[in-house]
């Protein structure tokens, strides 16, 4: 009787801890692609068309992969970055001319890996620019964007992709440049999920239960 019960009890420790420790048996997620923007301005009374001529954007690659960030568990990610190759969104370029900005601007993902896909982020595009200063800003929508994947083993995985906004300053001389950038999380799933396992502790103590109850018969 006391070994059924011992037995019973360790089933159940093991199954718990089995679906307590399942968020970090996930594996990190290698993310691949590049970027593209479309400005579309619209006019400002009194002061054009919305695009003096000076805010260019030039698109970007990337190729990193996620790493657990020990403070939330995630498999996280970062991008955005004027001096790395293959750590970018794009940049923007901004030179000294004067004027006033309106309109939108799309900035377009398009990932190779860990699937093929494409997203599109909206932004709002603001700002004047004159011989005292000024600058001109590029306002998200911030909401993560979200994507679900199957690789070719069978394993499923998902990850998410926020873009922050932007502000660029009137350069003195010359040409201002500022990356875009932007962050996530993601990760294969690489066993079981937390509701397999709990399932399957409760079949483990229900036969320990049955086998116990057997016992005390006898």
């Amino acid at each position: 009787m006391v070994a059924i019960q011992r037995l019973h009890r360790t089933l159940i420790l093991g199954a718990l801890a089995l679906t307590a420790t399942v968020a970090h048996a996930d594996l990190p997620l290698h993310l691949v692609g590049s970027t593209t923007g479309l400005f579309h301005y619209t006019s400002v009374a009194g002061h054009g068309n919305g695009n003096p001529g000076g805010l260019t954007y030039t698109g970007g690659s990337f190729d990193t992969y996620t790493a657990l960030d020990p403070v939330t568990g995630q498999w996280a990610y970062s991008l955005g970055s004027a001096d790395v190759a293959d750590n970018s969104l794009g940049i923007f370029s901004l030179k000294n001319k004067a004027g006033t900005y309106s309109g939108t601007f799309s900035l377009t993902v398009n990932f190779t890996a860990p699937t093929a896909t494409s997203a599109i982020f909206a932004s709002t595009l603001t700002g004047t620019i004159s011989s005292n200063g000024g600058r001109v800003s590029v306002n998200f929508d911030n909401t993560p964007k979200s994507f679900s994947f199957v690789q070719p083993n069978g394993k499923p995985g998902t990850f998410t992709l926020g873009v922050e906004d932007l502000s660029i300053g009137r350069p003195r001389t010359g040409t201002n440049i500022v990356a875009l950038s932007g962050d996530g999380v993601g990760s294969i799933q690489s066993v079981p999920g937390p509701g397999s396992l709990a399932t399957f502790g409760v079949g483990l103590a229900f036969r320990a239960s049955a086998r116990r109850r057997r016992a005390a018969k006898k």
